[in-house]
């Protein structure tokens, strides 16, 4: 049932990609990933908070709540698609086709650098000190508590560490009854802090070619690249 939270993004973002009108093709895409994110990441909090108060978190009811997200957002998306189709012919005008060089270079990025992360990401489940101490340890006691409020443990991190990634991080388990995709919160919180940069370099007036330095020099980073496959949250 994870495929429904990946199909809800790709909705979500589809339905920001809609509602910026007064950006640029690159920038709107860029914005509409970062204002997804977010949102997803609300929404869990929102969630798993909402379960928690009535001891009820448990995979039918977490399934329901996405549910009840995904048809919502559908709707959302229905009454946006000609903004959607706006939105489509200004990137065929937009003269990114142009730009081969640049195309190249986000194409190579991609399948050389982010796609055999984004598999690493899956196929190698947490295993960091962090990892095993607290951030996955934290989130089994929520599932058999059915709640997410204190309790006796002989690591006091379980209890006062920022808990917004094990609360996704509680969703993704209890939908895919593994901790497969747990990796990808950091993951794609690497990718929202990338797109961050790129528009603070073009905040400062400078075009897209050292946009995409900053790109590269920013994911680069070798303490970034292993953690964006674990479930360390210094990006997120």
């Amino acid at each position: 049932m994870v495929m429904l939270l990946v199909i809800l993004f790709f909705i979500v973002f589809c339905i920001n990609l809609a509602r910026s009108f007064n950006l640029s093709v690159f920038d709107n895409i860029r914005i509409s990933f970062l204002k997804t994110y977010l949102l997803v990441l609300l929404i869990s909090i929102f969630i798993t908070e909402s379960l928690s108060f009535f001891n009820a978190i448990n995979y039918k009811n977490i399934l329901f709540c996405w549910i009840l997200v995904f048809f919502l957002s559908l709707v959302f998306l229905i009454k946006n698609v000609n903004k959607l189709k706006f939105f489509f012919i200004k990137l065929k005008t937009s003269g990114i086709f142009i730009k081969k060089n640049y195309l190249l270079l986000i194409l190579v990025s991609i399948f050389l650098f982010l796609i055999p992360l984004f598999f690493i990401a899956y196929y190698y489940p947490p295993n960091t000190g962090d990892s095993l101490g607290y951030h996955l340890p934290r989130v089994e006691h929520w599932i058999k508590n059915k709640n997410v409020d204190h309790y006796p443990t002989g690591d006091i991190r379980q209890l006062f560490h920022q808990p917004l990634s094990e609360f996704v991080i509680l969703n993704l388990n209890l939908l895919s009854n593994s901790d497969n995709w747990a990796n990808y919160i950091q993951f794609f919180a690497m990718i929202g802090s990338i797109f961050l940069i790129t528009l603070l370099v073009k905040f400062f007036g400078l075009d897209y070619r050292y946009q995409i330095l900053s790109a590269i020099l920013s994911f680069t980073v070798s303490m970034g690249i292993l953690q964006a496959t674990s479930t360390q949250t210094d990006y997120l």
